[in-house]
């Protein structure tokens, strides 16, 4: 009986019903009016159609097409980029609007599908793991198609574990990409709690136990091959330098523990000594809804945070 919940787990959570539920274009953009300008006294900031984004593919290490789309600055000519990593049931379209005030900061954008998402090849969702090949295919793109020179990554719920893993375990690509700072919004710090409120949200008739999501990981690491170690933090020992990161998590957050942000800046204290990093928390903000409620705030202090940094 367990066996047939744990394959069920990983068939619900991988399924089109969730992770592509959200399937036209228009439906993607509809929920995020709120960063249009709603009177004269509001935080002056454009907002980019989707129209303005120019749609790219590419392919990761282990064949996966990815769909991508990106913003070229109109009003500043700029080497400078920022790529935004979406959350689980997201799409790259709903982070390209979400990110877009990037732009206004000076920066290229772009976005892209993760995979199971969007437009993207099929494969399993594994939680900000494999995620890494399609982050590293696009900044292979950048690099090589459009000329960066420096690179920002900008993530949200599992865009920004993605964030966060990458940041710690590739000291290389960090070098051969040239990634100068992080943004991370409603991380999670080990995906065992995590992984049962994201179930108990999507999909409440399945009663994740601690021994399915066991049974869940077990198949991930022992047939899919996947190193589910990387999805608790404290399972990384190297001890590398790495770009700083500013940290965004709402205290109404349900889904990824606040804590887990503070778990996360305390962490890389410790085992890569960062002394730049920044953590700000938002008393009224449920699970990535920081942005929305706090539009004037968080992006002053990305801006604030983006000043402070060194490009080339």
């Amino acid at each position: 009986m367990e066996n047939l919940l744990v394959n069920l787990t990983i068939s619900v959570f991988n399924s089109n019903a969730i992770c592509r539920r959200i399937s036209t274009v228009k439906e993607r953009i509809s929920a995020f009016n709120f960063l249009k300008n709603k009177n004269e006294d509001d935080f002056a900031f454009k907002v980019y159609a989707i129209e303005e984004f120019i749609k790219f593919n590419t392919v990761t290490s282990d064949d996966l097409n990815i769909a991508g789309m990106y913003y070229i600055n109109k009003e500043v000519k700029s080497d400078n980029w920022v790529v935004l990593i979406h959350g689980y049931t997201q799409s790259k379209e709903e982070i390209a609007l979400t990110g877009s005030f990037y732009a206004n900061l000076g920066f290229n954008v772009v976005s892209f599908d993760l995979r199971n998402h969007g437009e993207s090849d099929d494969k399993y969702v594994s939680f900000g793991v494999q995620e890494q090949k399609e982050l590293i295919s696009v900044l292979e793109y950048l690099k090589n198609e459009l000329g960066a020179k420096n690179i920002g990554l900008a993530g949200w719920s599992l865009g920004a574990f993605t964030t966060n893993l990458f940041a710690l375990t590739s000291y290389d690509l960090i070098l051969k990409y040239n990634i100068i700072f992080g943004v991370s919004d409603s991380s999670f710090f080990d995906m065992a709690p995590t992984f049962k409120n994201v179930a108990k949200f999507n999909f409440p008739q399945i009663n994740i136990t601690d021994s399915v999501y066991e049974g869940v990981i077990n198949t991930y690491k022992n047939d899919l091959k996947i190193n589910t170690d990387l999805l608790n933090l404290n399972n990384i020992q190297k001890k590398e330098p790495t770009f700083p990161i500013l940290f965004f998590h709402g205290k109404k957050d349900i889904i990824c523990n606040p804590d887990d942000s503070q778990k996360i800046f305390d962490f890389r204290k410790e085992i890569v000594k960062s002394k730049e990093d920044k953590l700000v928390y938002f008393e009224n903000s449920g699970h990535i809804q920081s942005l929305k409620k706090n539009k004037y705030d968080y992006i002053m202090e990305v801006s604030k945070f983006i000043s402070d940094i060194k490009f080339k």
